[in-house]
């Protein structure tokens, strides 16, 4: 039977990368792997396929057959198709998750930085060569979801399996692409409730959209008020009774918290123990959304 190797719908570069490489490293252990990548794929991934002009094969899949998730543990984020007692692994990173939900699944949960570290350090400790196409993946998801390795969610694996694909493909994997994919992924949508939909972690009655973009501080001055009303439809759209959006710098490496209504400033200025002026307070440094979420 085929294992499936597959993330949550409209996938980053690492839950793309993750699932792309995870299928290939399967292959190369005497395994029968695909992916699916499910949804819209977000821009940054784009940037790199067009790029490097790697093609993903994404074909339609039998939900049936066995189902390994990668950069996900929630069942709320997948597709609806999937059987969770279908689901015989799960890859993740993060600190909140729902694994004992997928009751047949083999759980590795590992707060690294990326998903894609996990995925790289399969290859580097058994030994196995790894495609060129799945080692620029696999790197510039590391860069991007560690924001260029200045977040705090870095980890040494993090950095340590970059240096190692680096090594792999050294012509294919620097800091100047780095740069380049921030830049295209500065690149927003319009009307901006778009682009912030497009990354938008639920929570109940709380929402919280996440920008990694170039010059975050002039985003805002030229979009304050398209943003605060893209946030009050937001909020009226999904009945949510909170919704703020964290905006992160990725070459001056801070964050600006964004709200549009009372309710939200109310509870945030507590959770958070800040302080909004205008409905804005920058951090000093990078704070990842998946940072916040705990803390709800």
């Amino acid at each position: 039977m085929e294992n499936i190797v597959t993330s949550y719908q409209n996938p980053d570069l690492d839950g793309v990368a993750a699932s792309y490489a995870y299928a290939e490293f399967l292959n190369k252990t005497n395994k029968i792997a695909g992916y699916f990548i499910d949804g819209k794929k977000q821009l940054e991934v784009d940037v790199v396929l067009n790029y490097f002009n790697i093609e993903l094969d994404n074909k339609n899949v039998n939900f049936n057959n066995d189902i390994i998730l990668v950069d996900t543990s929630s069942p709320n984020d997948i597709s609806k198709d999937i059987i969770l007692d279908n689901v015989i692994e799960v890859i993740d990173h993060r600190e909140i998750t729902e694994v004992e939900k997928f009751v047949n699944a083999k759980v590795q949960v590992e707060l690294v930085g990326a998903a894609a570290t996990l995925i790289v350090e399969k290859f580097y400790n058994s030994n196995i060569k790894i495609s060129e196409e799945s080692a620029i993946l696999l790197y510039y998801a590391i860069a991007s979801n560690t924001i260029n390795f200045k977040a705090s969610i870095t980890t040494k694996r993090d950095i340590e399996m970059a240096k190692w694909l680096q090594k792999q493909y050294p012509d294919k994997l620097n800091e100047d692409i780095i740069k380049l994919i921030f830049k295209e992924k500065s690149k927003l949508e319009k009307p901006l409730k778009k682009a912030l939909e497009a990354d938008l972690k639920l929570m109940q009655s709380l929402a919280i959209a996440q920008l990694e973009i170039v010059d975050v501080k002039g985003f805002i001055d030229n979009n304050i008020t398209e943003i605060k009303e893209a946030l009050l439809t937001i909020k009226k759209d999904y009945n949510l009774k909170y919704v703020f959006l964290n905006c992160i710098d990725t070459f001056a490496g801070y964050s600006t918290y964004m709200i549009a209504d009372i309710e939200t400033e109310k509870m945030l200025s507590k959770v958070l123990n800040i302080k909004f002026d205008n409905g804005i307070f920058k951090t000093d440094n990078i704070v990842m959304r998946k940072e916040l979420v705990p803390l709800f």
